[in-house]
């Protein structure tokens, strides 16, 4: 049974999801949901080559080459 958003996103994890981090505002209850149903994308640690970031650019900076990109359809 699962009682709270981080119990949820903790079992997500040991099931290979990386999830975003609990205090994300697009980690909801819903969202996981989805997730775990397989109707929204997650990727898995297995499909993952994490590599640091010493100077990330702005989230601002993220967020407009992410609209960008969905922009031109690709």
């Amino acid at each position: 049974m699962i009682k709270e958003k981080q119990d949820y996103r903790e079992a997500l994890e040991r099931n290979g999801i990386h999830m975003p981090n609990v205090d994300s505002s697009i980690l909801t209850k819903e969202f996981m949901k989805g997730v775990r149903e397989g109707n929204i994308y997650c990727p898995k640690y297995d499909d993952l080559k994490v590599r640091p970031c010493p100077t990330p650019p702005p989230a601002k900076v993220i967020r407009q080459e992410l609209l960008d990109y969905i922009a031109r359809g690709e």
